[in-house]
């Protein structure tokens, strides 16, 4: 399958066989619990009226259906451990964020929830921004979000962009430890729906 790729880690002292690859229409509840995790739980809060995760959570189901939303299954990755899904990511040509962020507005005026008013641009031209990212509690600890992130990368360089680019809560250091680890650095600050956000980016060219 393009875009795949198959590796073992040692979870739980037994061989598990690990898989990544493109989510398909029927990942959309996996890739809604996927969004739905990355966020920040007050930024789900703002984005329902105050109306609840599960909100949110369909929201992110019906754009994952779609192929035209910045959370479209077409621009995740899922992984898989055993057959059953781990985790994903999410991520796309950062040119794309203001022709993606259609459907998410679309969606949100649909259904009579709020539209963020001036909302950040999260990305921009020359970037692959990984949009969201989680990796399911049963299954952390293991590398399986540098896998995807690795993943994300080589996506990335598949489709001839400089630099892989992601956002990351200035009071989330274990997470931006990660990054740094993996060869992101900061480049600049962003706020983002109430929260200050490093901008973090890895230089695609020759991974």
């Amino acid at each position: 399958m393009p875009g795949a790729c198959f590796f073992k880690l040692n979870l739980n002292i037994r061989i598990m066989n690990i898989t990544i690859r493109e989510a398909e229409p029927r990942d959309a509840k996996q890739i809604a619990r996927i969004i739905t995790m990355a966020f920040h739980p007050d930024l789900c809060e703002n984005m329902s009226g105050g109306n609840g995760t599960d909100v949110i959570f369909d929201l992110m189901q019906r754009l994952a259906l779609r192929e035209d939303s910045q959370y479209s299954y077409r621009n995740t990755l899922v992984c898989e451990v055993d057959g059953n899904v781990a985790g994903g990511a999410c991520g796309y040509d950062g040119k794309d964020l203001k022709r993606l962020r259609e459907a998410l507005f679309a969606d949100l005026r649909e259904h009579g929830l709020p539209v963020p008013d001036g909302l950040t641009e999260e990305t921009e031209e020359g970037e692959f921004y990984i949009d969201s990212l989680a990796v399911f509690p049963e299954y952390r600890g293991h590398g399986i979000a540098s896998e995807l992130i690795g993943a994300m990368v080589r996506r990335a360089a598949e489709r001839g962009i400089r630099a892989t680019g992601l956002l990351v809560d200035t009071d989330n250091p274990l997470a931006e430890r990660l990054y740094l680890r993996l060869g992101f650095e900061r480049v600049g600050v962003k706020p983002f729906l109430g929260h200050t956000m490093y901008h973090m980016q890895k230089t695609t060219k020759g991974v």
